[in-house]
């Protein structure tokens, strides 16, 4: 479908309607406004979909793969099974989204807000979190492996079962949060906070010395 029709539907009230299975592959929806949009199974890869408004819209098993969303608005939206491999997702709002078993690895998150968010068996590996906000967010057996985390901040975020190994957590926050049955070996701890932190069966390497807490 071309990007004017799109367009076109958009200032028809495409945001009060139902769309499935739709291909939007390469679209330019720049700056759309599709909040409390049903986008279920479509198909957005390689979109430009910059500063777009898609709060509390639902876009479950979506392709959103290499998708530039640099800018959008998702909060309290519906992410859950989607493929946002590749995605930048760089300077994002995204409180309360649920991005339940999603596939984010290679994602750029630079600079984001993914306060409350939910992550549960979402897939971070080789992501980037740089200056990114978790605080609160459930993050329970993510897959962080080698992702970089420098300066982000988990306060108070849940991430029991967590696989680090090999990330980079310079001068992360995980003030009281939960890292009970974490992998961090390999991780890179320079200047990290655990304040408060539960470390509870988390295995962390330091050289070749393993310390279980």
């Amino acid at each position: 479908m071309e990007t004017k029709t799109i367009k076109k539907l958009i200032e028809y009230g495409i945001s009060k309607e139902r769309i499935e299975r739709l291909d939007l592959s390469n679209v330019n929806l720049s700056n759309a406004d599709l909040h409390n949009v049903n986008l279920k199974n479509i198909n957005f890869r390689d979109a430009d979909l910059r500063n777009i408004n898609l709060r509390e819209a639902s876009l479950y098993n979506a392709n959103l793969r290499n998708v530039n969303f640099e800018g959008a608005d998702l909060e309290f939206g519906l992410f859950q099974s989607v493929d946002l491999s590749g995605a930048d997702l760089s300077n994002t709002k995204a409180n309360n989204t649920n991005l339940t078993n999603a596939d984010l690895r290679g994602a750029d998150l630079t600079n984001s807000d993914f306060t409350d968010a939910y992550f549960f068996n979402a897939i971070l590996k080789d992501a980037n979190l740089i200056n990114g906000k978790f605080l609160y967010a459930n993050l329970q057996n993510v897959d962080f492996r080698r992702a970089d985390l420098t300066d982000a901040n988990f306060n108070g975020a849940d991430l029991s079962g967590a696989d680090l190994e090999n990330a980079n957590l310079s001068n992360a926050d995980f003030g009281s949060a939960n890292l009970e049955g974490a992998n961090l070996k390999g991780a890179d701890f320079y200047n990290v906070n655990f304040t408060y932190t539960n470390l509870k069966n988390t295995v962390i390497f330091i050289g070749n010395r393993r310390i279980k807490f």
